[in-house]
């Protein structure tokens, strides 16, 4: 009994730690989601510069990224919905890449850039995915454990917005738009 008691526990605390990596809320960004230690960039700050390698691995730098309205993406490889977000957004950088848009995804933690690529041939997106492994960049921004987290980044670098969970792709078209 006892150990079907601590089996017990040990799936709700594996459980526990899933949901953690994946949030599904679709409300904004709100600190009280975030935790007390994660000092979450706010709104209309610089957009910190990066350099980190892609699925197809390439170095990309912010800098090559000046000039473009971005919308950053952070999101972790333990979360499946994530997926099926990232296959999603295609459509709005498609809608937008005439307009010196573009979408940066990164994926946070020790992954193996073989997998990154597997999983970017398998989401069929046409825009970066980037390979944060030690989480310099997530740290820089503060991200926290929720993911996805987004930043709506200017053509001048600056963020604008930011979203938790997985927002509505109509709120985000909306949002685009107004700052291109």
């Amino acid at each position: 009994m006892k150990r079907f008691i601590l089996v017990l526990y040990i799936m709700l605390g594996i459980t526990l730690l899933v949901l953690a990596g994946c949030e599904k809320d679709e409300s904004e960004h709100s600190s009280s989601y975030l935790p007390a230690s994660s000092k979450v960039l706010t709104d209309k700050v610089q957009m910190p510069e990066f350099e980190l390698i892609s699925a197809q691995g390439e170095f990309i730098q912010s800098k090559s990224l000046q000039g473009k309205t971005l919308l950053v993406i952070f999101f972790s490889p333990t979360c499946p919905a994530c997926y099926s977000f990232l296959a999603e957004m295609e459509k709005l950088q498609t809608t937008f890449m005439d307009k010196d848009f573009s979408i940066v995804a990164i994926v946070h933690g020790r992954i193996a850039a073989k997998k990154v690529a597997a999983l970017y041939k398998k989401i069929k997106i046409s825009y970066p995915l980037l390979i944060d492994q030690n989480k310099s960049l997530h740290k820089k921004f503060g991200t926290g454990v929720i993911f996805p987290i987004l930043y709506l980044v200017n053509n001048k670098g600056i963020i604008e917005k930011q979203y938790l969970g997985h927002p509505e792709k109509q709120s985000l078209a909306v949002d685009i738009e107004e700052i291109i």
